[in-house]
């Protein structure tokens, strides 16, 4: 991911669910990278089952889910 973001160094905008990055990927492929620091407001539950929903979601005006991370600190 900090190789992707260039060390998390533009920022595209963000709220109370990250920071949202843009990153680009070994292939050339721009992405948007949100970045989440651990708290209690959301669960590794509830990020895994959003997870799911957008692995499930597909439409022509949004971007596919080309993968996640889940670490202790940071999502």
């Amino acid at each position: 991911m900090k190789k992707a973001t260039r060390n998390f160094g533009t920022v595209l905008g963000g709220g109370e669910k990250g920071t949202i990055f843009k990153g680009k990927l070994s292939d050339g492929s721009v992405v948007a990278i949100r970045r989440i620091e651990s708290s209690p407001k959301q669960g590794q539950l509830e990020f895994c089952k959003e997870m799911e929903l957008l692995g499930r979601l597909h439409h022509r005006h949004l971007v596919g889910l080309k993968g996640f991370c889940l670490t202790r600190f940071e999502r």
